[in-house]
């Protein structure tokens, strides 16, 4: 029973055929295929590695959520796609995205690294025939205009917030569907509202915005805004002025460290909560922003709390 199909040959001799052996050769074939596939993709022969995914999706076997080389293999040539940034890779993998059956049912973790190789490449709309294909459905993602997104500061933080604010999605949809850290949702939420609210007209209503410190540089910030919506970035003259101030606004600005609190008798299941309220106390009057005065009101809190 010879079976031949680009570089690939099976031939099965001396036994009868039965009932699961044209299912077991399409397995194996497909194995081969992609086998080839991976070959060719990891040496970028863009050419072979589509033809490889054409035989793939043409063969008999269909794919399920289980058995998915079609889809797998599209996912790996968008990757390296997404890595090449080239518009010959972009086209194949386009094809291969748009015609892989088993696209909407890949693992979540596998989809995740393919997300990610190509919102950190140069060309982050390459995620379109993704979005539009279904493949990020799972995350709440849908299709929409990526236009713009290459022009967002090329980090994990921006370039999600920009994919969410493109498609309308849910930052605690993403979050949970691909497994990120609630350190990163929160991050993303801090985005959402910053960007949502009025723009600050002096340092006093900065100083609140950017309370507790940001998870991107300002200069980052203002650029992400800009993109996204051209007009909303901060005016950075206000930044300078705040940090010509000395005024602290986030907790690292304190004069005094959490370990530090250990001096003024503050027990270590205590230093974290009283650390906080320092910030607190500091961020509301900025003139008790010195070590003796803090470690003062630090013995005095821990003695309020049973110290």
């Amino acid at each position: 029973l010879p079976y031949e199909q680009g570089q690939c040959v099976f031939t099965c001799t001396g036994t009868t055929p039965g009932p699961g052996t044209e299912k077991h050769l399409n397995k194996l074939l497909k194995a081969e295929l992609f086998s080839c596939f991976a070959v060719a993709t990891a040496g970028r022969n863009l050419i072979g590695a589509e033809k490889a995914l054409r035989d793939l999706e043409t063969s008999t076997l269909k794919f399920n959520a289980e058995d998915m080389p079609g889809a797998q293999a599209a996912l790996q040539l968008f990757c390296t796609a997404a890595t090449l940034g080239l518009p010959p890779e972009y086209e194949a993998a386009k094809k291969a995205v748009y015609s892989a059956t088993g696209i909407k049912d890949l693992p979540p973790e596998m989809v995740r690294t393919a997300l990610q190789k190509a919102l950190l490449s140069n060309e982050p709309q390459l995620i379109s025939p993704l979005l539009n294909a279904g493949a990020l459905a799972f995350a709440g993602l849908g299709a929409g205009s990526l236009i713009g997104l290459g022009a967002t500061p090329c980090n994990m933080l921006c370039r999600f917030f920009a994919l969410l604010y493109k498609t309308k999605g849910s930052a605690e949809e993403l979050c949970s569907a691909l497994n990120y850290t609630r350190s990163f949702l929160n991050d993303l939420l801090w985005l959402e509202r910053v960007f949502n609210a009025p723009r600050p007209e002096d340092t006093d209503s900065l100083k609140k915005i950017i309370k507790g410190g940001m998870p991107c540089p300002y200069s980052e910030l203002n650029d992400l805004f800009e993109a996204l919506a051209p007009g909303s970035g901060y005016d950075s003259s206000l930044l300078l002025k705040l940090e010509k101030s000395g005024e602290p606004y986030a907790i690292c600005h304190l004069a005094i460290g959490e370990g530090e609190l250990a001096l003024a008798g503050v027990p270590r299941e205590r230093q974290g909560a009283i650390h906080a309220a320092l910030f607190e106390a500091v961020f509301r009057s900025p003139a008790l922003n010195h070590r003796g005065v803090l470690l003062k009101m630090a013995a005095e809190l821990n003695t309020a709390a049973g110290g």
